[in-house]
């Protein structure tokens, strides 16, 4: 990959030396950080995956948009957090992914007018000399005047604190490598008037003891990291790449026989104590999977030192984002809402003015600074105090939430104007703030004009737009079957098992215990059913797509499809809900993989997947129809290997259960839906819910559909938590949370009556019918609701 983004700067490099134009300016950055740490794969926590988290990092950097970006899937398993950008959350589980590279572009900069006297109009600050880059060696690079937006580096990390190592360690981490080899100190740059920017907080430093660095040595990895490991003894060599040539053969699969897990106990000796229990070591061609994965993310840094972090990012980069409204609404509901200026008769019986903001878009923002001024308000000086108290600032105040209202008394406002008694303007504004600081974080919104006692001069003609349905909006879907099995128990489980009389007689259990005849051996079906059946799906899929995508791209798409699902590892009934929810699990694992896969791998991986397709003809195909093809055949082959996992898992099941004591189980609840895009264009982002209230949580899935295509949606059922409570109030918290439980179990679980509701998206309604509009609202409607009947009785419809 690298050598391709090298191939492709040498290009442009060469254009622009042939005297071709260059309009735009580009860079590609390897292994983006923010401050020294990895730039995760989302902006935002769990959505707007790739671009929009490369535009926003290449907006940070003075670029205006991301051209090219490359992912680097499930760095989090190595012990590498990643950056959340459009959070400032740090994501540090196994299934985090980062960027390998990002490439930004911007236009070309716009050249500088001379006067007649010759000299430049807006000279520059003073930047001394240029970033000098001398690569030593693959791990090794030396940056002579190290700058960060063409400004000097400062010797301290922080203000006044964390000297030298510390700021030349971030340094290089920015840069992409490990810590710095070498530094040397610059004492001249304040006193040659030359700035430094002050890396960990963001500041600038204008002052005669100012000092920078003038050289940095980057390594990328510590010496022991860099030593050759010796080679792995039977891998095979690696796959040529792009020159390799495959002929597809005729797909077929054998099942392999599964090895039961068996104990192996080493012979006692008397008067030693029992060694622990071992088990056999697993065999090299097979994948080993820790623990469950725990998916939820680690808690954030506290609120205030986020917020500090993310405005000196801000500062730094001087791109502080848009997103702030103030808008007037027009009806109760806000259903009708205008930004135009507006008149204040001053003999009005009733003359408050009343006026809404939104500050919800524009990151770590939870409050607004609402202004109102009787002068215009000066340019955006990002935060500075004459943002804060600008000139003929009259009334200003901070709301603590991310959307809301102000009120204020334009009368009242007059009185103390300058020659009062007369007309007035008044100039409204928000601004996005943080919480508890109250630093601004964002743009100022749109600006309203009050004209109190004078009218307002000719505007352009506006309308009040109310909510409309935006045209062709309203998805042509379907709800063609319904099934929810509720939560249930099973006496005699597993399959095959046999009950103590069954299996002992009517011996006397206690003196079966103490001989050791109560353990029977049985495989521990719910502790290691989950971990078998993963390494069993990404052994078939890998072996059934020529091991075109990794191990590790396919265990961890198919571990955010069984996330996605909300498929718990101690399901008993784990085969029955892959092969039910195959359609949805293939297609969640197909998308979530193809996104890992490298564009310049594309047309090599189709060509090698598809039948039809030679590589020589994929090369030719855009990057989009790639990615949809090999989505294709990559879901049509994860269905497969799902489908004889469930098979061989099945098996396992009745194979563990024979011999075994009965012992019964539960089963959770589960939902099928099945829907179907009627109409003639595709779907993608559809939200459908299902609900059995009021005993079980909500279940939303996120699908995409293509134009007549029909899908399975299925998930478990999640209990509701008790909301009593039920018990005496003078018994202790714990056994008070006891018989909570107990009681919400008896009298509610098993005794109360649901109604089964499965709810699809309708049109999507915006002001004016305008998609673009900043008030639109998702309509919802219920596709279809049972009568009401008891909890613990499954309900089936079918269309």
């Amino acid at each position: 990959m690298s050598r391709f983004f090298g191939l492709f700067l040498v290009l442009v490099t060469a254009l622009s030396a042939n005297g071709v134009a260059a309009q735009e300016n580009t860079r590609t950055f390897e292994t983006p950080t923010i401050n020294g740490v990895r730039l995760d794969w989302c902006k935002h926590f769990a959505s707007q995956c790739g671009a929009p988290a490369a535009d926003l990092f290449c907006q940070q950097n003075g670029y205006k948009r991301a051209t090219r970006f490359i992912i680097d899937p499930g760095i989090g398993a190595f012990g590498i957090p990643t950056v959340i950008s459009g959070d400032g959350r740090l994501c540090r589980a196994p299934i985090c992914s980062g960027f390998r590279a990002i490439t930004c572009t911007r236009p070309a900069p716009v050249k500088e007018k001379k006067p007649d006297g010759g000299q430049i109009v807006g000279k520059p600050p003073k930047a001394g000399p240029d970033m000098e880059t001398v690569v030593l060696g693959p791990n090794r690079t030396r940056y002579r005047f190290p700058k960060i937006r063409n400004v000097r580096l400062d010797w301290c990390r922080n203000w006044g604190k964390n000297c030298g190592e510390p700021a030349a360690d971030l340094f290089c981490r920015e840069k992409g490598f490990a810590r710095a080899g070498k530094f040397t100190r610059d004492e001249t740059t304040g006193k040659n008037g030359i700035p430094s920017v002050v890396f960990g907080d963001g500041r600038i430093c204008n002052a005669d003891y100012c000092n920078s660095f003038k050289q940095v040595t980057c390594v990328r990895r510590k010496a022991a990291e860099t030593a050759e490991k010796p080679k792995e003894p039977g891998k095979p060599p690696a796959r040529p790449g792009i020159e390799l040539t495959i002929t597809v053969p005729q797909i077929g699969v054998a099942v392999i026989p599964i090895p039961t897990p068996k104990p192996v106990r080493p012979p006692r000796v008397a008067g030693k104590p029992k060694p622990a229990l071992q088990t056999r070591p697993p065999r090299n061609d097979v994948i080993v999977v820790g623990p469950p994965v725990n998916y939820e993310r680690f808690k954030p840094l506290p609120r205030q030192e986020l917020t500090a972090n993310w405005v000196g990012i801000i500062d730094t980069l001087d791109s502080y984002p848009e997103g702030a409204s103030l808008y007037k609404c027009a009806s109760g509901d806000c259903s009708i809402a205008t930004a135009a200026d507006f008149e204040i008769d001053p003999d009005a019986q009733y003359q408050a003015v009343r006026l809404n903001y939104r500050v919800g878009k524009v990151p770590h923002a939870s409050g607004a600074l609402w202004q109102v001024s009787y002068l215009p308000y000066p340019p955006f000086g990002n935060g500075s105090e004459s943002d804060i108290e600008p000139q003929g600032l009259i009334a200003s105040d901070i709301a603590d939430i991310k959307e809301g209202w102000f009120a204020f008394d334009p009368k009242d406002l007059a009185t103390d104007l300058p020659g009062s008694g007369g007309p007035a303007i008044f100039y409204v504004r928000v601004l996005p703030v943080a919480a508890g600081s109250g630093r601004v974080v964002g743009q100022p919104s749109n600006m309203m004009r009050i004209y109190y006692g004078a009218a307002p001069p000719p505007q352009e003609p506006f309308e009040f737009y109310a909510k409309e349905e935006v045209q062709g909006s309203r998805p042509l879907i379907r709800m063609t079957a319904l099934e929810f099995k509720p939560f249930h128990q099973v006496a005699r489980w597993p399959p095959g098992c046999k009950t103590w009389e069954e299996k002992y007689g009517k011996k006397d259990r206690n003196a079966l215990k103490k001989i050791g005849k109560f353990f029977t051996g049985a495989w521990d079906w719910t502790g290691k059913s989950y971990q078998w059946m993963k390494n069993r799906v990404v052994d078939i899929a890998a072996t059934l797509t020529f091991n075109i995508v990794p191990d590790s791209t396919l265990e961890f798409a198919l571990n955010s499809a069984l996330v996605s699902a909300g498929i718990p590892p101690d399901i008993p009934n784990l085969d029955q809900m892959m092969r039910d929810g195959v359609d949805g699990l293939a297609k969640e694992v197909a998308k979530t993989a193809v996104t890992q896969v490298p564009t310049a791998d594309l047309a090599t991986n189709v060509g090698n997947l598809a039948v039809d397709i030679t590589i020589q003809t994929a090369a030719g195909m855009a990057e989009e129809e790639l990615r949809e093809r090999l989505e294709e055949e990559v879901e049509k082959r994860t269905r497969q290997a799902l489908l004889q996992a469930a098979d061989e898992l099945e098996q396992q099941l009745k194979s563990s259960g024979k011999g075994a004591l009965c012992d019964p189980t539960y089963f959770h609840g589960v939902y099928k839906v099945t829907v179907k895009n009627t109409g003639n264009k595709d779907y993608a982002g559809l939200q459908i819910r299902a609900n059995a209230a009021p005993v079980y949580l909500e279940r939303t899935w996120t699908v995409d559909l293509e134009a007549g295509e029909e899908t399975t949606l299925v998930a478990v059922a999640a209990p509701r938590l008790p909301n009593g409570p039920y018990s005496h109030p003078l018994l202790p918290p714990g056994k008070r949370a006891e018989e909570d439980i107990d009681r919400w179990w008896n009298d509610i679980v098993h005794d109360e009556e649901v109604e089964i509701e499965v709810v699809l998206p309708g049109a999507r309604k915006c002001l004016g019918g305008d998609p673009s509009s900043r008030f639109c609202e998702q309509e919802y409607f219920t596709a279809h609701r049972s009568p009401p009947q008891p909890v613990t009785e499954g309900y089936e419809f079918s269309q």
